[in-house]
């Protein structure tokens, strides 16, 4: 399994056990139609478009996504802290934001965006 497969996989059992959306792989597409894939999405957090996580840094993608609304980060997968803590990511997600107009936030998230 590679990096990217692997952090697809963290963030959907940290979704499943801190009970927010998260979508991985995903893809975006570009105006000219080629296909962009990212990690994951989480849609509730970063802003109105959510946020797309990625394992590798790459300007066009990112340029390309930050365009179309998303916000962005970059970070690699857990190997080392294992297994998975939900409490290990909600500073990272608080830091992010809650953003979703149709949900209330979790308890414990304590920044809105």
């Amino acid at each position: 399994m590679n990096d990217s497969q692997l952090l697809t996989n963290e963030w959907k059992s940290v979704s499943d056990m801190l009970g927010i959306e998260c979508v991985g792989p995903f893809v975006l597409y570009d105006k000219q139609g080629k296909k962009h894939t990212f990690s994951c999405h989480l849609p509730q957090f970063g802003g109105e478009m959510g946020i797309l996580i990625n394992n590798e840094y790459e300007k066009e993608k990112y340029a390309i996504a930050i365009s179309q609304g998303f916000s962005v980060s970059t970070m690699q997968p857990e190997k080392h802290h294992l297994p998975i803590k939900p409490s290990d990511y909600i500073d990272c997600l608080n830091d992010w934001g809650w953003s979703s107009i149709n949900l209330p936030k979790p308890a414990w998230c304590t920044n809105v965006s």
